[in-house]
């Protein structure tokens, strides 16, 4: 059997591999804000957000609100 023959015959991979790959990137950039408010302040933090796209609501929940952050996983 050919590597990867056993996948030929299925239409999509068992999971949105670009979301998930997009989640995994927004999860890095949630936990770096984190770190940053932290270490550097919440205006620091929240550039940090805008900068990388993160829609306002999260931003305003991670930073503002910790005890309603999602948990992870």
């Amino acid at each position: 059997m050919e590597a990867g023959a056993h996948y030929a015959n299925t239409a999509r991979p068992p999971f949105d591999l670009v979301s998930s790959r997009r989640d995994v990137v927004r999860l890095c950039v949630v936990e770096i804000a984190i770190l940053l408010k932290d270490a550097r302040g919440t205006r620091i933090a929240a550039e940090f957000l805008n900068r990388h796209d993160v829609d306002l609501h999260v931003a305003l929940r991670v930073l503002l609100h910790p005890e309603r952050r999602r948990q992870a996983g």
